[in-house]
């Protein structure tokens, strides 16, 4: 009985010190507290869930910094610079990028209700959003994406940490991290799948900002748009038409529960439809829906076939447009005085 015994935990043995290296190491940042969760200048390698660096790095900073003016959306919404925004805002206003990875209407909904159940004063509201994140009004699964469990008053925690624990027994994941961790080499496979990430990045804590700068100055050299990207731009299925609906019953609830606490707020509230290569444009019923839900001024569609989307050099790839695109869009929807009054409780 006692050979039987020690030949299954010697069975078991890689298994728990993997699960050992885990609590120790904390692969994804989400077992301890952490001031700071990127290094500028330098790759994250793990990739992290962005909606949750964003939460637990406004918590931390939100008493020394105050923030009343707040950027929503996807990762899209990344390269819309706060030093672009701030012209538009009032003389003062501390900037915030809450923004969370491959975002849903559900987990922005979530963030804004957090900041007025927290008593965060919200003076402005920047909301990039496209077809992919008005879709999504349920909570979702998987490491990158599920809602950070303080924006749900810690309901999910059983299943947000047990997301992480899947991602990280991943094999694939295992031989990455580990294969890196040890040798401190990092390999082209290792970007399969969305496991680690090699590229560094610029990052300001105080706003929560992410940029790339050495894209630009690639950019600027002609080194950027190479053959390699060039083709890629080329064979994408450049799709002008127009994407299904999406927003019904359950969207519009969290629309207008997002514009209550707007309108709570007296809010300056801007929403922009994101300029899309595919060159997709949002369904008109829905964009009549944000139009009906937050007022005509406050809504502007960048979708469909147009001067940006025609310019394959507006963008660093074909998710992604960069952030003179976005300056140039703030300069436009603040420049006519649109949605400047504040909105009114529905």
């Amino acid at each position: 009985m006692r050979r039987y015994l020690r030949r299954i935990l010697l069975f078991f043995s890689p298994l728990f010190a993997v699960l050992v290296l885990y609590f120790v190491l904390d692969p994804f940042k989400v077992l301890y507290d952490y001031k700071m969760y990127y290094t500028s200048g330098k790759p994250d390698y793990v990739v992290l869930n962005r909606g949750y660096v964003s939460t637990e790095t406004f918590v931390h900073q939100h008493p020394r910094e105050r923030y009343d003016s707040f950027i929503f959306g996807n990762s899209r919404s990344l390269f819309w610079q706060v030093r672009d925004w701030k012209p538009h805002l009032h003389a003062g206003a501390s900037c915030f990028h809450f923004d969370g990875s491959d975002e849903s209407l559900y987990s922005l909904h979530r963030k804004v209700r957090f900041l007025d159940e927290h008593h965060v004063h919200i003076a402005h509201a920047l909301l990039v959003v496209d077809y992919s994140l008005l879709a999504k009004e349920q909570a979702r699964q998987g490491h990158l994406i599920v809602t950070p469990p303080r924006l749900v008053k810690y309901r999910n925690l059983p299943a947000f940490h047990g997301e992480f624990l899947l991602a990280y027994l991943d094999p694939h994941f295992l031989l990455a991290y580990y294969d890196f961790t040890l040798t401190g080499q990092f390999r082209d496979y290792m970007r399969d799948h969305n496991i680690l990430n090699a590229e560094p990045m610029h990052y300001t804590p105080q706003t929560n900002e992410i940029s790339y700068p050495q894209f630009e100055t690639a950019i600027e050299e002609g080194r950027y748009y190479d053959e390699e990207k060039l083709r890629t731009f080329s064979r994408s299925q450049r799709n002008p038409g127009i994407s299904p609906g999406c927003l019904g019953a359950a969207h519009i609830r969290l629309l207008r529960e997002i514009r209550n606490i707007f309108a709570s707020h007296g809010t300056t509230v801007r929403i922009v439809i994101s300029p899309m290569y595919n060159q997709r444009a949002l369904h008109p019923t829905d964009v009549a829906t944000l139009r009906r839900v937050f007022g005509d001024a406050a809504v502007a569609d960048y979708s469909g076939v147009n001067d940006i989307t025609e310019d394959y050099r507006n963008y660093y790839e074909l998710s992604h447009y960069r952030p003179h695109v976005a300056a140039r869009i703030m300069r436009e929807i603040y420049s006519t005085g649109s949605g400047r009054r504040p909105l009114e409780d529905v």
